[in-house]
C-alpha cells in the first residue's frame, strides 16, 4: 500500500542570507545589501532561488543641492507544478485520489505511468520528468534631486524604471506522457517608467506652520509577450524547432497605458495641538474612454492632541489622547488596459484565417469612486498603555464590474459602471507594558470588524450571478462576496437519497428542482491578532497570534473526494465512511452509488461549506542577543542568535489541509499553508 501524498511531498528547507555595509562622509552617505535566497517546497518540483543586490548613495552637492541615486537588480528562478486547479498531475489533489494500492514506481525502480484511475498521469513521476520554470530578471534604477532655491523653498524630481524580463518553459516529456513531448516557451517583458515632481514651501509664524505642496506625476507602462505551443517535439531535442511546423501554435500580446497626476496638499499645524490636511488630486488614466479619462479627488483631515491642552495637563494618567477625523474621495482604475475597447482577435472559421470580435465597446466606462469617513482616537495611560479605536465607512460608486450579458450578442459580460456598495467597520488596537524592570513583559491585541453592503447595481432584476466564480451571486442589501448555493436538505433516513428544498420550501430528492439561496459568504466577521513578548538580559520570546470568525470556506475538492460513488474507483476522504446503510440511519453522506448520477455532490453544494474561523501561531521566536561586554572584544556591535516557529498550529473544523482558502474561500488543489522552523544568526560590525 502506497501514502501518495507522503510519496509526493517532502520536508521543505529555506535558506536566507543578508548582507548590508553602510558608510560615508559628512557629504556623501551610502548603503549596499545583498541577498541570497533559496526555498526549497513541500512538493517535489517546487524551488524557489533569487539573488537581489540594493544600493542607495545621497550626495549633498551644496546646501542648497541635494542628490539621489538609488539601484535594485533581481534574478530568480523558479521550478514549479502545476497546481491551483484540478490538473492530474496537482501534487495536492493526486496525493488525496489516487488509489492507495496503486504502485508509485516499476519494479525497475522508474516511475510507473500505468495509472488508468488518474488518466495515466504520475504526479511524483511528472515532477522528476517534466519541466516547468521561469527565469525573472528584473532591474529597477531611480534618480532625485532635491533643490532649495531659498529657505524652506524645496524643488524635487525622482525619476525611475522599472524593467523585468521573464522567460518560461514547460515541457511535457515523453517518459510521463505516453510517449509524446510537448513544449510551451514564454517571454515576457515589462518596463514602466515614473516621474514625480514637486515643489513645497514650508512656513512658521510664531505657533502657526504651513506646508504647501504642489505636484505632477507621470507614469508610462508597457509590456508585451508570447508565447508558442510545440507539440510532438523531439524529446532528445526539446526546443520549437523539432516540432513540425505545421502544428506550433504561436500567440503575440502587446499593451501599453499612462496616467498623469496633479496634485495639491496642504498641512497646518497650530501650537503642535490642531492639525490639518487638505487634498485635491486629478488623475487621468489611458484605460478609460476619452471623455472620461480624467477623475477629480479631494480629502480633508483634521486631529487634536487634546493631552496637550491645559485642562489635561494635570491629568497624571493620560500620556495621549488625541482625536482625528477624516474624509476623502479616491478613485480607481484597477481594470485591464484596453477594456473601453470593441476587441478583434484572430479567428480561423472552415480553414480560413481572419478576424472575429473578442470584447464588445464601452467608450462610456470611468473611474470608480470611494467615498470614506474615518473618525479615530489615540491614546496612551499611566506611561503603560497605548492604543486606538478607529471607526470608518467606504461608499464605493461606479463600481467596475463584469455585467453578464445575453449570450445572443456574442458575448458573455462586458465591464461596466454601475451600482453602489458600502463597506464599516471598527478597528481597535491596544498594546500593554505590563513588567519595565530588568524583566520587560509586552502584550497587544488587535481586533477589526468589517460589513460590506451592496448599495444598488443598476439592474432591473437588482442581482447577477458573478461570471467569473458561479458559486457567487451580486445581490442588493447582501454582503459583496456572498455563496449562492443549492439547497441541500440532508439526507434521507428512510432510504437514503439526498434531499435539497425546491423554490416553495419543500423537500425534493431532485437536485434539478432544488432552489439557489444565499447560504454563507467568506467575509469574516472580526479578525486580528495578539502578541506577547518577554525579555530578560538579552534574551527574548515573543509569539504572535492571528485569528478569523464569522467566514464561511467552500472544499470543493470534497466533489470529488466525497462524491457518494461519483469516482467510486478512486480514493476518497476518510468522512465519506459516514454513509446511509439502513433505514433509520441519521448520517453525514447519502448511500453512495456506482458512477452516481444523482448529483448529490453536486458543485454549489453546501456540503463542502465549512466554518472558516481559526486560531493560528503565527510565529515564535527565542533569541538570545551577547552583551556589548563580548561583542566588542571581537570587533562587532551586535550578535543575536535566534530560533523561530512559523504557522506552528492552527485549531480550526475545517475538514482540510488549511482553513484559510484566499479572499473568495475556495480554490482547487491550492498549495497549502507550511509550518516552517528556522535558525537564525545577525551579526552587526
Amino acid at each position: 500500500m502506497n501514502n501518495w501524498m507522503k510519496e509526493t511531498t517532502r520536508y521543505g528547507k529555506i535558506n536566507d542570507y543578508d548582507f548590508s555595509i553602510t558608510g560615508g562622509t559628512e557629504n556623501t552617505q551610502h548603503f549596499t545589501s545583498a541577498r541570497y535566497s533559496k526555498t526549497e517546497g513541500v512538493f517535489y518540483g517546487v524551488d524557489f532561488e533569487s539573488y537581489q543586490i540594493r544600493s542607495n548613495i545621497d550626495h549633498k552637492v551644496s546646501d542648497k543641492l541635494n542628490m539621489g541615486v538609488n539601484m535594485s537588480a533581481y534574478h530568480s528562478m523558479t521550478n514549479d507544478v502545476a497546481m491551483q486547479n484540478l490538473y492530474f498531475v496537482d501534487p495536492a489533489f493526486a496525493g488525496l485520489a489516487i488509489n492507495s494500492w496503486t504502485p508509485v514506481r516499476n519494479e525497475d525502480g522508474t516511475y510507473n505511468y500505468d495509472i488508468p484511475e488518474w488518466s495515466n498521469t504520475n504526479p511524483r513521476g511528472t515532477a522528476a520528468d517534466d519541466e516547468q520554470w521561469e527565469i525573472q530578471n528584473r532591474f529597477s534604477p531611480q534618480a532625485n534631486l532635491t533643490w532649495e532655491p531659498i529657505q524652506n523653498l524645496k524643488l524635487k524630481t525622482n525619476n525611475g524604471l522599472e524593467y523585468t524580463d521573464t522567460e518560461g518553459r514547460r515541457y511535457w516529456s515523453p517518459e510521463a506522457n505516453l510517449g509524446e513531448a510537448t513544449l510551451q516557451v514564454t517571454r515576457a517583458k515589462f518596463a514602466q517608467f515614473t516621474s514625480s515632481n514637486t515643489a513645497s514651501y514650508l512656513a512658521i509664524l510664531g505657533d502657526h506652520s504651513v506646508n504647501v505642496l504642489a505636484g505632477a506625476e507621470f507614469l508610462d507602462n508597457q509590456d508585451n509577450y508570447y508565447y508558442v505551443y510545440s507539440p510532438d517535439v523531439d524529446g532528445e531535442i526539446p526546443y520549437p524547432n523539432t516540432s513540425p511546423s505545421a502544428e506550433d501554435d504561436a500567440d503575440y500580446v502587446e499593451s501599453r497605458y499612462t496616467m498623469a497626476s496633479f496634485f495639491g496638499i496642504l498641512d497646518y499645524n497650530y501650537a503642535s495641538k490642531y492639525y490639518l490636511r487638505a487634498s485635491l488630486r486629478q488623475d487621468g488614466s489611458s484605460k478609460f474612454g476619452a471623455n472620461y479619462r480624467w477623475g477629480t479627488f479631494y480629502s480633508v483631515g483634521v486631529s487634536w492632541s487634546m493631552h496637550k491642552e491645559n485642562f489635561l495637563q494635570g491629568v497624571q494618567p493620560i500620556n495621549l489622547m488625541k482625536i482625528r477625523a477624516s474624509y476623502g474621495v479616491s478613485g480607481n482604475d484597477d481594470i485591464g488596459t484596453y477594456e473601453q475597447y470593441g476587441i478583434y482577435q484572430p479567428i480561423e472559421y472552415n480553414g480560413i484565417s481572419g478576424m472575429g470580435p473578442l470584447q464588445p465597446a464601452n467608450p462610456d466606462l470611468t473611474w470608480e469612486n470611494n467615498k470614506g469617513i474615518n473618525i479615530a482616537l489615540d491614546f496612551g495611560l499611566f506611561n503603560k498603555v497605548n492604543g486606538s479605536v478607529e471607526w470608518y465607512t467606504r461608499t464605493t460608486t461606479d463600481m467596475l464590474l463584469d455585467v453578464p450579458l445575453s449570450h445572443t450578442t456574442g458575448f458573455t459580460s462586458i465591464r461596466k459602471n454601475i451600482g453602489s456598495m458600502k463597506n464599516s467597520g471598527v478597528e481597535f488596537l491596544i498594546n500593554y507594558n505590563v513588567i519595565n524592570t530588568e524583566v520587560e513583559w509586552n502584550i497587544g491585541f488587535n481586533i477589526a470588524a468589517n460589513r460590506s453592503e451592496i448599495l444598488d447595481l443598476a439592474l432591473e432584476e437588482g442581482e447577477f450571478i458573478n461570471p467569473d466564480n458561479t458559486r457567487m451571486i451580486y445581490r442588493e442589501g447582501e454582503q459583496l462576496l456572498s455563496y449562492y448555493l443549492y439547497d441541500y436538505a440532508g439526507v434521507n433516513p428512510v432510504n437514503g437519497e439526498a434531499l435539497w428544498y425546491d423554490e416553495s420550501g419543500k423537500i425534493t430528492n431532485n437536485y434539478n428542482n432544488a432552489r439557489r439561496e444565499i447560504l454563507g459568504s467568506p467575509e469574516p466577521k472580526y479578525m486580528g491578532g495578539f502578541s506577547t513578548d518577554v525579555s530578560y538580559k538579552g534574551i527574548s520570546l515573543a509569539a504572535n497570534f492571528s485569528y478569523k470568525t464569522g467566514n464561511d470556506v467552500l472544499i470543493e475538492e470534497l466533489h470529488y473526494l466525497c462524491s457518494d460513488g461519483y469516482w467510486f474507483d478512486k480514493n476518497q476522504v476518510n468522512t465519506q465512511l459516514d454513509y446511509w446503510k439502513e433505514p433509520g440511519d441519521i448520517t453525514r453522506n447519502p448511500i453512495p452509488l456506482p458512477y452516481n448520477t444523482t448529483q448529490s455532490n453536486a458543485y454549489r453544494n453546501p456540503r463542502w461549506m465549512f466554518n472558516g474561523s481559526y486560531l493560528r501561531i503565527k510565529n515564535i521566536t527565542l533569541s538570545y542577543t551577547l552583551p556589548q561586554a563580548i561583542v566588542s572584544k571581537v570587533k562587532m556591535s551586535n550578535l543575536r542568535i535566534y530560533a523561530s516557529a512559523v504557522n506552528l498550529y492552527t485549531w480550526h473544523d475545517v475538514d482540510f489541509y488549511d482553513p484559510e482558502r484566499g479572499e473568495e474561500g475556495m480554490g482547487f488543489g491550492i498549495y497549502p499553508m507550511t509550518k516552517s522552523m528556522i535558525v537564525g544568526l545577525d551579526l552587526t560590525f
